[in-house]
């Protein structure tokens, strides 16, 4: 998908970076159908991508993470960046990740960035090291 594009889903927003970053942004609290239209949009793109979620000052059930636990697909993503994420966002975050990768499917890079700027330079780092073999 070579152009940019934009989705708005309640109070959130996801806009598409070409040539493989979506980014999203949360405001508020999340439901499934949210989860849902994030993963139609994934799967729309068609292709492996970083995606870049800002969670601050937003929440999400564990119904949406037990969605996206099951509907997820690996082969969707470099990476996950996390931004703006609090000590309890993290750990949910981290739980959600811990899932993914006990399911013996998913062996997908994330981090946490504080910044934009901080993840893109993330973002930088491993296309860089994806590209060398070395992620």
């Amino acid at each position: 998908m070579p152009e940019s594009r934009e989705w708005t889903f309640g109070t959130h927003r996801a806009w598409w970076e070409p040539p493989d970053i979506l980014w999203v942004k949360y405001s508020g609290p999340s439901t499934v159908e949210h989860t849902r239209n994030l993963v139609d949009i994934v799967r729309e793109l068609g292709q492996r991508i970083f995606i870049a979620v800002d969670v601050a000052g937003s929440s999400m059930a564990a119904e949406n993470r037990n969605y996206f636990t099951e509907q997820a697909r690996p082969e969707w993503f470099r990476a996950v960046i996390y931004l703006g994420a609090g000590p309890t966002q993290r750990a949910m975050a981290k739980g959600l990740m811990v899932r993914l990768l006990f399911t013996g499917k998913w062996n997908v890079h994330f981090e946490f960035a504080e910044t934009e700027a901080e993840a893109r330079d993330v973002i930088a780092r491993l296309r860089e090291q994806q590209s060398t073999g070395a992620a």
